[in-house]
């Protein structure tokens, strides 16, 4: 029998990618506490009060949103042990990324418009709060002008393409959060010590902007 303090592991690797395919699961992925506990369970296996400690909230509010996750097959136990005669289990996100069923998103379908604003959701509300983190933890500081100092980009820019040079340039675009997503794969679990999470948010997409005057008009910082 195990000693009261000892994690029961399961050996668990996560899937390479889950595809959301009902409103349902969308709605859940759609709030920003949820998205960070993902996140953090992508990373490596934790338990309640180990994600609770980290994104400083009580275990108690957590509850709700892990039995949401835990329900649509989100996240699984991968590990138990006994605490003061009461089960911790700990937890793991089942892939390491998540993509959205095109069908949900398919205008004219029921269900659309919600689902379109779910994951425009999921991404910007997302990033939004990690970026507010990360300058209140001054990781990242919009207002440095030296570009060799920046850490980060925050950036938008709109400029006229044929649908040739579009194609071109969304494969080349792919190619680069390929090599983002995957750069480190080798390493996983060695990685060294001056490693940390970067964060990256694309959109690439047909606007219907009016812009008679400019080719092109660009906003900036970073």
């Amino acid at each position: 029998m195990p000693d009261e303090s000892q994690m029961v592991e399961e050996t668990f690797e996560p899937e390479k990618q889950y595809v959301v395919k009902d409103l349902e699961t969308l709605k859940v992925i759609s709030d920003t506490t949820r998205i960070r506990i993902l996140e953090m369970l992508v990373e490596k296996a934790r338990t309640v009060k180990e994600l609770a400690r980290a994104l400083d909230l009580t275990p108690t509010k957590l509850y709700y949103h892990i039995n949401l996750l835990e329900e649509h097959g989100l996240i699984r136990v991968v590990g138990t042990r006994i605490v003061s005669g009461i089960i911790e289990k700990q937890y793991r996100t089942l892939a390491y990324s998540i993509d959205i069923d095109r069908s949900l998103l398919a205008l004219g379908t029921e269900g659309s418009d919600a689902a379109l604003d779910k994951m425009l959701s999921v991404i910007f509300d997302a990033t939004r709060e990690d970026m507010r983190d990360a300058l209140k933890e001054g990781l990242m500081e919009l207002g440095e002008q030296d570009p060799k100092k920046r850490k980060s980009l925050v950036f938008r820019t709109v400029t006229k393409l044929t649908p040739e040079q579009a194609r071109n340039f969304q494969e080349r675009l792919l190619d680069v959060i390929k090599e983002f997503s995957t750069i480190n794969d080798d390493l996983k679990g060695n990685e060294p010590e001056d490693c940390r999470i970067y964060g990256l948010t694309v959109a690439f997409f047909p606007s219907v902007r009016l812009d008679a005057g400019r080719s092109a008009e660009q906003t900036s910082n970073g």
